[in-house]
Formats: C-alpha cells, sequence, structure tokens
C-alpha cells in the first residue's frame, strides 16, 4: 500500500517573476516577503482551505464514421477524441494583508499597478496601450510530507479575479482565482519554501476611515464585499497551451450593508440615490498615509438595488457597480507593504 495522505498535510508557495510567461518561478530560495522580490524565490501561503489544483485540460470530442456503436480512442490515432487547449487554474482564499493584498492586485491590474518612494503602490485599471502583462506567478503544492518530487505546481499564472470581504467583528478575506499556462506534477519541494510571509496581521474588520458620500460611516457598516475582475482573454499562439494573456474591459463590483440610523447617509438617501441614478464615493482605509500597512481603496458606486435588509437592526442594503463617471475612475487601491517591489514605471 502506498503513504496515505490527507488534506491537511498540505501546504502551498508561491514565486513571481517578470521574464515571461513560459519562465517557471523560483523555488530554489525563500522571499517572505510574498512576490517583494520578483524571480528571488518562494514564499509560503497560510490560505484558509486547502484548494485544489485543475490542470485544465479539454477533452475534445467530434462524432467519426467509425464503424461501431462505441466510442472509439486510439493511443496516437485521432479517431474521436483529441487533446485541446490546457489552462490550469486554483482558487487561492487567505486572510488579507498588505503585502498579500499588493502581491495579488499586481498580478490582476498588470501594468495598472505603480510604485513610488516610501514603498506606495497603486492600482487602477490599466490605460490604453497597456493591457499585456508584466508579472506572473508559480503556485507550488506539496503533498504530504518530505522532499520527493511529487507535488503540484502551476506556472505563467496570473490573477483574473479578487475579491474582498469582510463582516463586522470578523477577519476580512482576500481571494484571488488564478489562471496559469503549464501545470506539472512533479514539483520538488523543501520546507523553506512554505515559509510564511512576513510584514502584517491579517487585517480584521475595523477600518480606520470609511466614508460614503463624505460622510463617516465606520460605526455603522455591517459588511462589505469588493469583487474586481479583469476578464483576461488567453491566446494560443502556436501550441495548446496560453502563450499570452491579454487584459480586457474590468468589471467591478461590490455590496455594502449599512444602518438605516447612519447620520446624513441612512434613513431613505441611499434608496433615493439608486432611483435617482446617482453615483456615490465610496472610501476605506485602515492604517496611516505613508506608513507600512496602510491600505486605501476608493470606489465610485453607482448602485445596482436598494433595499432594507429586517436584521436585528435595520440595515440598507447597497450592491453597486464601479463605474467611470467621467471625473472619478471606478477604483484606485492604494497599498503600503513596506518592500520595495521594483514594479516598472
Amino acid at each position: 500500500m502506498g503513504t496515505v495522505r490527507t488534506g491537511w498535510e498540505d501546504r502551498f508557495c508561491l514565486s513571481t517573476q517578470t521574464t515571461g510567461i513560459s519562465t517557471p518561478g523560483t523555488f530554489t530560495a525563500t522571499d517572505n516577503g510574498i512576490g517583494a522580490a520578483p524571480g528571488a524565490g518562494a514564499c509560503g501561503l497560510l490560505l484558509n482551505s486547502h484548494p485544489n489544483f485543475e490542470a485544465g485540460k479539454v477533452q475534445d470530442f467530434a462524432d467519426k464514421s467509425t464503424g461501431i456503436a462505441e466510442n472509439k480512442y486510439d493511443t496516437g490515432n485521432v479517431y474521436e477524441y483529441t487533446d485541446g487547449r490546457r489552462q490550469p487554474t486554483v482558487s487561492l482564499e487567505m486572510g488579507l494583508t498588505a503585502p498579500r493584498l499588493a502581491t495579488f492586485l499586481w498580478l490582476l491590474c498588470q501594468k495598472g499597478a505603480s510604485e513610488e518612494e516610501g514603498d506606495d503602490k497603486t492600482f487602477i485599471v490599466p490605460t490604453a496601450g497597456n493591457s499585456g502583462c508584466e508579472v506572473w506567478a508559480s503556485i507550488g503544492r506539496a503533498i504530504g510530507a518530505g522532499t520527493a518530487a511529487d507535488g503540484h505546481a502551476i506556472h505563467g499564472a496570473v490573477c483574473n479575479q479578487l475579491q474582498i470581504s469582510g463582516n463586522n467583528g470578523e477577519r476580512v478575506n482576500l481571494t484571488a482565482n488564478m489562471t496559469g499556462k503549464t501545470m506539472v506534477t512533479n514539483f520538488n519541494h523543501t520546507a523553506s519554501n512554505f515559509d510564511i510571509d512576513t510584514g502584517g496581521e491579517e487585517m480584521f474588520f475595523d477600518f480606520t476611515t470609511m466614508t460614503l458620500a463624505g460622510t463617516s460611516i465606520v460605526n455603522f457598516a455591517e459588511s462589505f464585499s469588493l469583487d474586481i475582475s479583469n476578464n483576461m482573454a488567453a491566446r494560443f499562439y502556436g501550441g495548446q497551451t496560453p502563450s499570452a494573456y491579454v487584459l480586457q474591459k474590468f468589471t467591478t463590483s461590490g455590496n455594502i450593508k449599512l444602518a438605516m440610523s447612519a447620520d446624513t447617509v441612512g434613513d431613505n438617501k441611499q434608496i433615493d440615490n439608486f432611483v435617482a441614478g446617482t453615483d456615490v464615493a465610496l472610501v476605506l482605509s485602515k492604517g496611516l498615509s505613508g506608513a507600512s500597512g496602510y491600505i486605501s481603496i476608493t470606489l465610485n458606486c453607482l448602485y445596482t438595488g436598494a433595499s432594507v435588509d429586517p436584521a436585528e437592526e435595520l440595515l440598507l442594503d447597497l450592491p453597486f457597480d464601479c463605474v467611470n463617471d467621467g471625473t472619478n475612475a471606478s477604483f484606485s487601491i492604494v497599498v503600503n507593504d513596506g518592500l520595495t517591489r521594483a514594479i516598472p514605471a
């Protein structure tokens, strides 16, 4: 009987690089800054769950005149089954910290990322002419103990969807949906690959400031969620694995619940804004501007609904899309993770 393995034994790590989609990440060194120095090494991922690595292979089927009343397959011959395109995927859910958020926002926004002096990073929708990628990740999975080369790894991965969510009194979670170029099943892992990232505690739903239309709602917000997708398209030039990913039109949506008793912006004010089609600014921040650990999320929200949730206290349930109204961008996120990432200018 082979070695019995269980899910709790799994460990995960991530390495980033800026060379190209076909370049595997470096797993021979340790980078505790979680992607802080692309190409330098791997950093452990402390995940909320044990995700599965999907190989993403499409088995293409076409009915043929084989002369038999069964599906036909023969190794080396076409018949009815042929290998199709491959796009490996994995979804990574973790507690939110500034370094983790900066890492996956760069993998999502790509050339919409910029880095200023003092370790501030700004993430926005890429401008025209910047729909290509500049950073890729490799995600490793150790299956069981030891260093045997039987782990899994996805290379050439970018983030196609990022979700942030939190409820009052609970941790804020970050979920990154990753799509790559290739998946291997001979990842030879070592213990140092899984030394977890440093640079900040996981964030609770305790924003330093939270404003809606310029009015503080920090003492009235029940929950918040944000979903950003770059709707990237894979190009399969010259093969069955992606040769490039091209970012498409970003779609950003979310939801906020706040008490109807909120000053100025409570009662029926947001329902009126929904009916009138009035967009409003939602700003959330944590920490001090310019200091390590600082996070600021600015959203321009157009409500897609507005209702009253009869919970323990009446809550305004406000789903929204983030839009550019000609003056305000759909979203802008600033993160100071205390790290220098060498994001290209």
